[in-house]
């Protein structure tokens, strides 16, 4: 596996190494060591000590890797150090000193990597990024999406290979943005004229929505151009899979259609379930996916907001504390009954309330919300602090009409919109001792963070009553719902929990094995983020459920 590579036929040289180019491979090593200095469209790099900065896309490339030898870029992790380094100088040789697109290349390259994971020894290294650079700049496009490729299969396999791992896809979607400017001002300066509609080439924006329209999909309820916002929400208790796709790519779809944002917000209200790491998996995950979110929120971010309006709803009827039990709510909820509490005054429920989120501190922390509590209050919560926390809940109490609307709908039955936790959140720490549901925060946060239509898959189609009746309620700004038909995925593993019994029993070398439905394992297995993508958008209007 180790063997060199086969010599590529001569050719004129194409560009010197300090040639100062958009920084390719720079970027992309930049990302994989952590070094993320090598910013902008100039290859050239501030070093400490060094008189003059360091210029050229390749030289900055091989600087960054052999600054990092931990990260093996250099053969340094090979059993042969030596030799592996020296194919890969080959290799980067070879990619400056050949056309990058010529058929011989290409040839040269397919051949190589029939046997063979990467260009040099048994892991990625220097030589992939340096060749891949070549083919992008050669191709004008990332290689794992070009036509040209076509004829060579082990060379596009290894393409779609490293598009999947982080820093190669932002970078040659930089890139592409980059030379779709400078056309843009080389063609402006030819006519003489920016503004001229014959001369003016179109628009990224343009150009994007002439792409998206091909899919037809139903125009969005209210939607106007520079206004939509959606926002795509994910529980970080997890690594994205591809039952998050077609949410993912929907929520992508129509901001781009409409000029919008698309936000990514974290949905940690359950501290048991959620890891930092998942975070930043995800993250990770929409980069290699191509996305790039207008802005990162959390639902934390917002609680103290979340408290005040649970406070309101107390206060106003529409929201009591209930000590049932799972079961005693489920039997209620068949049978049509209502809970012995559902009537109990509102000061005695903002007591319980207060008492379930900050258990003795209560009588202290009840005043930033409006809350004064007498001494007989005090002395309930002092004395049932723990039955506070873990056999009450706070449910929303829905009027008779909204239930006589949408007759049949249990989602409608008072459902559950805070509950108690003591495990310590992420970033919140201890400071609560319970949080939201979806069903409350959802709402709440979407209205504030300027969100204009909700994505939502129909099988939560009986929740979005109770979604709609929150806002005015609360008095906020009301939010569209969209719906899209629902992905059933037959054979497929999706379970967070059996997935990670894999990975922790090490049955499988991690997240990103190629058999694993997460966007690294399907992404390592060679699928086409594009093909992916246009499969996913244009199965968006159907409301009828699809199995693959």
């Amino acid at each position: 596996p180790d063997a060199a590579p086969a010599a590529a036929p001569a050719a004129p040289a194409s560009s010197a190494a300090s040639d100062i180019l958009f920084p390719l491979a720079a970027s992309v090593i930049s990302v994989i060591t952590g070094h993320n200095k090598v910013k902008g469209n100039v290859a050239e790099l501030e070093v400490e000590g060094s008189a003059a900065p360091l210029r050229g896309d390749q030289t900055i490339a091989r600087h960054l890797a052999r600054s990092a030898p931990q990260s093996g870029l250099y053969g340094e992790q090979a059993e042969n150090p030596s030799m592996i380094a020296a194919e890969i100088d080959q290799w980067l040789e070879i990619a400056q000193t050949h056309p990058a697109t010529a058929p011989a290349t290409l040839a040269v390259l397919d051949a190589h990597l029939e046997h063979h994971t990467f260009l040099a020894g048994a892991q990625l290294s220097l030589a992939d990024v340096g060749v891949w650079a070549a083919l992008v700049r050669g191709l004008g496009e990332d290689p794992a999406v070009s036509s040209a490729l076509t004829s060579y299969k082990h060379l596009a396999r290894w393409a779609a290979m490293l598009k999947s791992v982080n820093g190669f896809a932002m970078t040659s979607g930089r890139y592409k943005k980059h030379i779709a400017a400078s056309a843009a001002s080389t063609a402006n300066k030819s006519t003489g004229k920016a503004g001229d509609a014959k001369g003016k080439p179109k628009s990224a924006s343009e150009a994007s929505k002439a792409a998206k329209d091909k899919f037809k999909l139903p125009p969005l309820k209210g939607g106007k151009e520079g206004q939509v916002v959606t926002r795509f929400p994910p529980e970080p208790s997890g690594h994205l899979h591809i039952g998050h796709f077609k949410a993912l790519f929907l929520n992508k779809y129509y901001a781009e259609r409409y000029q919008g944002r698309m936000l990514l917000r974290f949905d940690d209200t359950n501290p048991s379930n959620e890891k930092e790491e998942f975070e930043h998996g995800i993250i990770e995950d929409l980069k290699r996916l191509g996305i790039e979110p207008a802005a990162v929120s959390y639902t934390s971010d917002h609680f103290e907001l979340i408290i005040k309006y649970a406070v309101k709803l107390i206060k106003e009827g529409n929201a009591y504390m209930d000590d049932s039990t799972q079961e005693t709510m489920s039997t209620q909820r068949r049978a049509g009954e209502e809970s012995v509490r559902r009537d109990e005054k509102p000061a005695d429920s903002i007591a319980c309330f207060m008492g379930m989120l900050f258990g003795e501190e209560a009588g202290k922390r009840c005043k930033a919300y409006g809350v004064e509590l007498d001494e007989k209050q005090l002395k309930y919560v002092a004395d049932n602090t723990k039955s506070l926390l873990e056999d009450w809940c706070l449910r929303a109490k829905i009027d008779q009409d909204t239930r006589n609307k949408h007759k049949g709908n249990k989602a409608l039955f008072d459902p559950v919109i805070f509950r108690g936790n003591t495990t310590p959140h992420a970033r919140t720490k201890t400071k609560y001792r319970a949080y939201p549901t979806y069903d409350l925060a959802c709402p709440i946060v979407d209205s504030h963070e300027g969100v204009t239509h909700a994505m939502r898959d129909n099988q939560y189609r009986d929740r979005s009553p109770l979604y709609q009746w929150f806002f005015p309620k609360l008095g906020l700004r009301p939010v569209e719902i969209q719906d899209f038909s629902r992905l059933n995925f037959v054979y497929t593993l999706m379970s967070k929990r059996k997935l990670k019994w894999f990975v922790e029993t090490n049955r499988v070398p991690g997240w990103d094995d190629p058999r694993f439905p997460t966007v690294k394992g399907i992404l390592r297995r060679g699928m086409q983020l594009n093909a992916l993508e246009d499969f996913m958008v244009a199965q968006g209007g159907s409301k009828n459920a699809v199995e693959l």
